[in-house]
């Protein structure tokens, strides 16, 4: 995956080579996102009694409708690199033709009879790319992407389970904004009712007085002590 510059020269060309340096760095990706479907590539660790080590690893295709819900899941039988994308074809005998334009700065994919959609991001171990189609802009990230959804604004709660470790939008309690939640971190500084701050705002003068009156008759002991 790279992106190509419209002209030969000029900052929009060094903007796009820094672009697909970055890409080189955060790459390869094992998960491609459209706004209806999520193609995952992953391994799965099968003995079968002969293998040994990552001879049992088995290489799987996953693709996720998410307006349906739908998880499609089979083992690889075959990978191959096209001019225009990636071309699979799975032990069940179905074809996976992925392919990806960048039509007018526009990322796509373009997934076999299906009409092109847009390319929103893209994962792997070492980074992750997303696109913004509002702004038309392309972002590379050393590191992994949280879901792009309003619900994960106030903080994300991740728990681990029998099921493994799931990641869900919640009040973040070493999220300290005072913007609600229940968790011990998450308390306002001040007190939001004028009659508590009055208050609190007393004590607090209140408690530096008394400090600052304990060390001066401490600093007055010591001086007549060293003058005997």
């Amino acid at each position: 995956m790279e992106a190509l510059p419209k002209e030969s020269e000029g900052i929009g060309a060094y903007n796009v080579a820094q672009f697909n340096k970055a890409l080189q760095q955060v790459g390869p990706f094992t998960v491609l996102e459209t706004p209806t479907r999520r193609f995952v590539f992953f391994a799965k660790y099968e003995p079968d009694g002969k293998c040994v080590g990552v001879e049992c690893c088995k290489n799987y295709i996953r693709v996720i409708n998410k307006e349906t819900g739908e998880i499609y899941e089979a083992p690889i039988e075959s990978f191959q690199v096209t001019p225009n994308g990636i071309y699979v074809k799975d032990a069940k005998g179905n074809e996976h033709n992925i392919g990806i334009t960048a039509e007018d700065g526009k990322p796509m994919v373009v997934y076999n009879n299906y009409p092109p959609e847009p390319l929103i991001s893209a994962q792997g171990p070492n980074g992750s790319f997303w696109y913004d189609p509002e702004t038309g802009k392309w972002h590379a990230e050393n590191a992994q992407l949280l879901p792009l959804l309003e619900a994960f604004r106030a903080g994300a709660l991740t728990q681990a389970g029998a099921g493994g470790v799931i990641t869900k939008p919640g009040d973040n309690i070493m999220n300290i904004s005072g913007l609600g939640g229940s968790g011990a971190f998450n308390l306002p500084s001040l007190p939001p009712e004028p009659g508590m701050l009055i208050l609190y705002l007393c004590m607090l003068v209140f408690s530096i007085t008394g400090i600052n009156a304990i060390l001066g008759r401490h600093a007055k002991r010591h001086a007549k002590k060293r003058r005997v």
